[in-house]
Parts: C-alpha cells; structure tokens; sequence
C-alpha cells in the first residue's frame, strides 16, 4: 500500500503500479496525457464543504451562517481548489448519487449586498473576526486564502489557524473551533443515517458532526427517518430534512468531489462504484 498520494502518481507513470485507486485532483491532468495511462473519474458519495459551528457565541445567528454563505463564490473555490472536471457543484448536504437528493433548494449564491445586509441585520455591520481552523494543505491553503479574500469585502475577518492533524480532531470533536473545512463520505449510500450523525443533537460534538446544529424541528425528522423502514417514506423524509438543514445554514457547500482513479493505459474491464468497493475479478490487460 502506498499511502503518499505524490508517491502512487509516480510509480503508476514509470509502471510500478498498474492501478492506482486515488489520484491527488492535482495529478489528474498528467495521468489523462499521460500516453502511459488513463484517468477514471466517477461520482461517488462525497462532499467538501465549510462547517459553521453552530454553538459559538458569533455564528449561533443563523444571519450570519447566511450572510457567510452569501459571501463565499462557491464555485470559484470550487473550480480552483477541487477541479472543474474532477468535482461537481454542491446543491445539498446529500450527495446527487443518494436517494432522496434535492437539487431544488434555493441556492445562497454569491451576493455580496445580500451578506452585507445580513450581518448589519446581525448587529455587525461594522464587521466582525472568526478564525478558520484547518488542516493545513495545498488544497486548504488555498481555500483559505480565497475565503479570507471573499468575506473581506463584507468586512469579515477571517484568521487562519493551520493546525496538526492530531490536534484538528482533537479540537473539532470538542467542538473547539468557528469554522473548519470537513467532508462526508455516505460509504453505505443511505442518506437518513448520514444526516442523523450530521445534524442530529444527539451527535453533538462526535467525529461526524462539525456544525453542532441543534434544531427541534431536523431533530423530529431525523428521529422519523432512522426508525422508518419503507424506503420511499425514508427518501421522502431525507427531502424533508434536507430543506430544514438548509435553511438553517450550518454549512457552506463546496463540491461534490469525485472519485479519481488512475490506471496503466493496458488495464480493461475496472467498473468503478460509488461505494468505492471494487470488484477486480473482471480487469485484465491488452498489449
């Protein structure tokens, strides 16, 4: 196993490897050049998104998770930091491949009047300061920057603490933190179990909760849906859900990040899934 992403890239173009089941989105352009290889791309079930930590003193103002939301060019981040062709645009806190997927929530879009308004309704009209703690990276370091750039111009301060991963997990379990960068894989493709350990109070301060959202009313929903057993009543309340969380803004959507695998040019047959639970037993190889 090759657990440096750089490393895997490397030996699969000097043939060292024949598969290699996660490219870097950085390396994506040179494996689909590359004469050697090929570049695999599929849509799993995966997110990339800014968590707002619900419970802290400045953003417990569902105005300002607004107003941030507002201020932030999603797709701009997203493009830069994630790939125009190795992402897709984020619409919900369910991923598109997931039943019960809504496409249909009103976005925030990138408004920067609209957050400048929002946040002078908050009280904070002559701006306000909230620290960004992330594990630092080239993909988040860049994001970074480009959040600190965008909330400028609303008069939103935004301090960058690039923490060590030991001590990230650590804070954000805690639930230590205003704003940090997070992702959810739904590795069982069953959004109501995914959205109870996201937003339900209950999962406060766990390792699969970073908004902290505390809400009656996603809270009697999500209880519906994990005892509900017919599944188009459970789609039906993951729709349900999913406008509840959104109005209650405890995320800024990034990007639904695909799954990027690369293999030697020769290599046939690899069906890729969304659950990322490969069966190899029909690959072969061609001269």
């Amino acid at each position: 196993m090759i657990t440096e992403s750089s490393s895997r890239t490397i030996d699969l173009e000097s043939g060292g490897i024949d598969l290699a089941l996660s490219i870097p989105n950085t390396d994506a352009d040179r494996i689909a050049e590359n004469a050697d290889t090929q570049l695999i791309l599929h849509t799993g079930a995966t997110d990339r998104y800014i968590a707002l930590n619900c419970q802290s003193d400045v953003l417990k103002d569902v105005r300002v998770r607004q107003a941030l939301n507002y201020a932030t060019d999603s797709e701009s981040i997203r493009q830069v930091c994630y790939g125009a062709d190795t992402s897709e645009p984020m619409l919900s806190v369910v991923p598109s491949t997931l039943q019960g997927y809504r496409s249909d929530l009103e976005q925030y879009g990138y408004d920067i009047d609209k957050a400048k308004s929002l946040l002078e309704e908050a009280g904070y009209g002559d701006g306000l300061t909230v620290e960004f703690k992330y594990l630092a990276s080239s993909t988040n370091n860049m994001l970074a920057e480009l959040l600190q750039q965008m909330w400028g111009q609303v008069g939103v301060t935004l301090e960058l603490n690039p923490t060590e991963s030991g001590t990230l997990t650590s804070a954000l379990n805690k639930g230590d933190f205003e704003i940090c960068c997070a992702g959810t894989n739904f590795p069982l493709m069953e959004a109501g179990a995914g959205l109870y350990d996201m937003f339900h109070t209950s999962s406060m301060y766990s390792g699969n909760d970073r908004s902290e959202l505390s809400d009656p009313e996603v809270d009697a929903v999500l209880d519906q849906v994990i005892v509900t057993t017919d599944a188009d009543e459970r789609a039906k309340l993951v729709e349900q859900a999913q406008e509840l969380i959104h109005a209650d803004a405890p995320f800024i959507y990034l990007a639904y990040t695909k799954s990027i695998v690369g293999a030697s040019s020769k290599l046939r047959g690899f069906d890729p899934t969304p659950t990322s639970m490969y069966d190899f037993r029909t690959v072969y190889f061609v001269e």
